[in-house]
């Protein structure tokens, strides 16, 4: 019993000194402190630089804003940097939709946007949805070619694609 006390207040005493608002970086040994975190803070982590992320306004992504790509092509670390984890809503038709039956993975869907060819990278940009709900196979193919509305966060950025995670879809209003 005493020992289960000793262990308690020294988890209490850890937990009100901010010993948790350390990250190790790269090289061994080495910390770095953080600001004081608040629900919602991100931290994004390249390479050896540390930076923390605000929780922000909704990334919206549909046919008619995908600035998030020509920011990618402009600067791929700084839109991570702003991108990662944040809150994203996707408007847009189900282009493919696969279910992971064997339950290893989640649900996913895919919304893919026609663009306009930039300096002849891309023709087309995709947004890889990871759902958080288990749907059957037959509600998913129900899914395709439909028009539906997703929010999740941001798990990464691509050239010409978006992964997001934790994704549910808005029942139309």
């Amino acid at each position: 019993m005493k020992c289960m006390l000793t262990g308690v207040l020294l988890l209490a005493v850890a937990l009100t000194t901010g010993c948790w608002d350390t990250v190790t970086t790269m090289s061994p040994g080495e910390t770095i402190a953080l600001d004081e975190m608040t629900i919602g803070d991100e931290y994004v982590i390249d390479s050896c630089q540390v930076t923390r992320v605000a929780p922000g306004e909704v990334v919206l992504i549909s046919a008619s804003s995908l600035s998030i790509f020509s920011e990618y092509l402009d600067d791929k670390t700084q839109a991570k940097q702003r991108y990662l984890n944040q809150p994203a809503r996707v408007e847009g038709l189900v282009t493919d939709a696969t279910d992971w039956a064997s339950g290893f993975a989640d649900d996913e869907i895919e919304i893919t946007f026609k663009v306009e060819v930039v300096e002849g990278v891309f023709d087309d940009v995709t947004v890889h949805c990871d759902l958080n709900t288990d749907f059957t196979a037959a509600q998913l193919v129900a899914l395709l070619a439909t028009k539906v509305t997703v929010e999740g966060k941001i798990d990464s950025l691509g050239l010409d694609s978006v992964w997001l995670y934790d994704c549910s879809i808005v029942p139309p209003r």
